[in-house]
């Protein structure tokens, strides 16, 4: 399958466009972002960030921390966040 025909891969484009729609309308509201996000789902946020929301974006993360239990998960952002 390709993804042109995987739903779930499509899935995840529809919802990585919308994300990157939300972060644009709502720029105004932050002055950072940090983009943590599994890596082929990072690459489908980048391709849909404007220049507005890139400048924006002071660290990134291509990591899937969704397993990660939440006593490991600030171990896991060290590498992008003081914490």
């Amino acid at each position: 399958m390709t993804a042109s025909n995987d739903p779930k891969r499509h899935s995840q484009q529809v919802f990585a466009k919308k994300l990157a729609e939300y972060l644009k309308q709502s720029s105004s509201r932050y002055d950072e972002l940090i983009v943590v996000a599994a890596p082929k789902f990072l690459g489908d946020l980048r391709k849909e960030f404007d220049g507005e929301v890139s400048k924006k974006i002071l660290s990134e993360l291509h990591k899937d921390l969704t397993h990660v239990s939440l006593h490991d998960l600030e171990s896991n952002l060290e590498p992008v966040v003081e914490v």
